[in-house]
């Protein structure tokens, strides 16, 4: 990556943070990129909007499980994560989790897995289209264009802003994403291939919502287990639906504790992270807290670190929680030539990658 400081290997890491410093959210209601702590407030003013009122029988739905199937006091807080895997572990124990006198449902499969992993894609295609970019910049953009080859991002976020700027920078998505596969390019019309970005790596080892695998919904568990990404599409904004006549369903793994590891595929993209980490000259955090709930990255950037022979060059924090600042100094003292240096805001931090390189402010075939 070029920087004042010198071009070097980068790793750069980017968290759910970065999409809310890049995204400045809709107005009344205010939609904002939602966190793993807030996700349940921003769904409920996303279906109240115009274009979320379709779904509030989803919502409904997903929220009477929170609230009497579960209740309130098992997951006070209401976190994304929390939930998906009390619901996630309810569709095998109809024993436990069922509601009314009728009958019992069959173990196996529940409609709220499949609303809950449905409103969170619609949420975010709401965002990402109703949404300007904050401060005027175009974050994704500005450091696809400052990218060079040997350089890896990695994000577990599922959103597609950095693919669609890689793409539009000239990067080839049918093996950028660490792994080969059939790629289309719908609406999006990409730049000639860039020969600085033919080596860039972009890491999703959660998955993407423009990945999809051969199969049906009803065995997701199975796919995460078993297959790989067999089609790429990539769009302006991520697709509402799967696509059934082809049999293919999205390919990310929703936010439970279990990654499914034995799969070669996910366990391929963790292995290629380790490696990118430790190889790395200069590692960037964007917005990415490395909370207790992030513990399978902690523990792989913490076995790169201590595998790396030598300090990194340079490490770069981004995050305006000063708190997040602390925990990460702490995390990552001793391992940089340089110390940490640290920006408040994504936005302050792409000032500073623009100066340093010949990037774009807009990019209308975007808009």
């Amino acid at each position: 990556m070029r920087l004042k400081t010198g071009d070097f290997r980068t790793f750069m890491v980017l968290g759910a943070g970065a999409t809310r410093g890049a995204l400045s959210g809709t107005r009344s209601p205010r939609v904002s990129p939602p966190l793993n702590r807030d996700y349940f407030d921003i769904l409920s003013k996303f279906v109240q909007t115009r274009e979320g009122r379709k779904y509030a029988t989803s919502y409904d739905r997903l929220m009477k499980f929170v609230n009497i199937e579960i209740g309130r006091k098992a997951v006070a807080s209401s976190t994304m994560e929390e939930v998906f895997n009390v619901l996630f572990m309810s569709k095998d124990l109809p024993e436990i989790f069922h509601k009314g006198r009728g009958r019992r449902r069959a173990s196996g499969y529940r409609q709220e897995v499949k609303d809950f992993l449905s409103l969170l894609i619609k949420v975010f295609r709401f965002i990402q289209s109703k949404s300007r970019p904050r401060d005027n910049l175009y974050h994704h953009h500005i450091l696809a264009n400052s990218l060079s080859p040997g350089d890896v991002i990695m994000t577990l976020n599922y959103d597609t802003l950095m693919d669609n700027a890689l793409v539009s920078a000239g990067w080839n998505p049918s093996h950028g994403y660490g792994f080969h596969a059939k790629a289309r390019c719908e609406i999006v019309r990409p730049r000639k291939t860039n020969p600085q970005l033919s080596s860039v790596l972009l890491l999703k080892p959660h998955g993407s919502f423009n990945w999809f695998a051969k199969g049906r919904f009803k065995n997701l568990e199975s796919l995460l287990e078993k297959r790989p990404v067999s089609k790429i599409l990539v769009s302006k904004l991520p697709r509402l639906y799967e696509s059934n006549q082809k049999k293919l369903v999205r390919f990310f793994i929703p936010p439970l504790y279990t990654k499914f590891f034995k799969n070669h595929f996910w366990s391929n993209l963790w292995i290629k992270t380790y490696k990118a980490a430790k190889s790395a000259d200069r590692i960037i955090i964007v917005g990415c807290s490395l909370i207790a709930t992030d513990y399978h990255l902690r523990a792989i950037l913490s076995k790169s670190i201590s595998d790396k022979r030598k300090k990194y060059r340079e490490i770069v924090i981004v995050d305006r929680s000063q708190d997040v600042q602390k925990v990460l100094k702490s995390f990552f003292r001793g391992h940089s030539a340089t110390g940490c240096k640290v920006y408040s805001s994504f936005s302050d931090f792409c000032r500073y990658v623009k100066t340093w390189t010949n990037t774009i402010l807009r990019d209308e075939s975007w808009e």
